[in-house]
């Protein structure tokens, strides 16, 4: 469901809106977990972005 509400913003011309979304998800994980950890950042995106 929430591909679909994210794959529908984003036809809708807010692809800047989700970038930024999506980045400052990333640098928060970068910020919390560190450096050299890319599987970590990205599972912790990923529950965010779920949430």
């Amino acid at each position: 469901m929430l591909i679909i509400g994210l794959l529908f913003i984003y036809k809708k011309g807010k692809k800047e809106f989700i970038r930024q979304v999506i980045l400052s998800l990333v640098v928060k994980a970068e910020k919390s977990i560190g450096s050299g950890t890319g599987r970590l950042k990205y599972a912790m995106v990923v529950e965010k972005v779920y949430k």
